[in-house]
């Protein structure tokens, strides 16, 4: 597998995407909408907002457990990182 893009949902009808090459390097997040997600499915696609009957599908639903003990001893002991896509709702009064 030369890599994979994630598809998960941002809600508001949005999905995130973010391709992954073999090596583990990433793009950058995308914000996209249904309409692209056609362009984006046509390589193999893992996420919870990948589409049935789409793509190559490598993996349904979120990152779990299961799916991490696929991935080499290295890639696993990489520490979480939170990744802020857009700003929060909510904010505080100033």
């Amino acid at each position: 597998l030369g890599g994979v893009t994630v598809l998960l949902d941002a809600g508001r009808g949005q999905v995130l995407r973010q391709r992954f090459a073999a090596d583990f390097t990433a793009s950058a997040i995308e914000t996209i909408n249904a309409a692209q997600l056609e362009i984006a499915c046509r390589e193999a696609i893992a996420g919870a907002a990948a589409p049935a009957g789409r793509g190559d599908r490598i993996h349904d639903g979120q990152p779990d457990a299961a799916f991490a003990m696929r991935l080499g001893r290295a890639q696993r002991d990489l520490p979480p990182r939170a990744l802020y896509i857009r700003p929060p709702d909510a904010v505080l009064p100033l």
